[in-house]
């Protein structure tokens, strides 16, 4: 097993997290994927939303970088993290937690650190 397929396994480890996918923020390409499948969009559709959000904040405020998104339905928090990279263009970390069973902040204080931690 590759290192990022074991660190993708990892976040299922953390409370209330049911699906996890690594996806590049440029291109939609899916790099790793763990849990349930069901849980998330489809990578391309991760990507075009992060870029649409990142644009309509750089049209509102003229500056600043997106760092996450989090979404949160009566079911599920959604929360995609883009983890910048030394070479090449910014990965996005999405993951599926459940909302009944996950402390949201807690939950992404974990994500940061573990998607600081993919590229070390």
């Amino acid at each position: 097993m590759s290192q990022l397929a074991m660190s993708m396994r990892h976040l299922l480890d953390h409370q209330g997290v049911s699906a996890a996918m690594l996806v590049d923020g440029t291109t939609g390409l899916e790099y790793g994927f763990s849990g349930d499948r069901s849980a998330l969009p489809r990578a391309a559709q991760a990507c075009d939303d992060a870029r649409t959000v990142s644009d309509t904040l750089e049209a509102a405020t003229g500056d600043g970088e997106l760092e996450n998104i989090t979404v949160t339905t009566t079911q599920c928090h959604y929360l995609t993290r883009v983890v910048p990279r030394e070479r090449g263009d910014a990965l996005l970390l999405v993951v599926a937690l459940a909302r009944e069973s996950t402390n949201l902040a807690l939950a992404t204080r974990q994500i940061d650190d573990h998607a600081r931690q993919l590229f070390v």
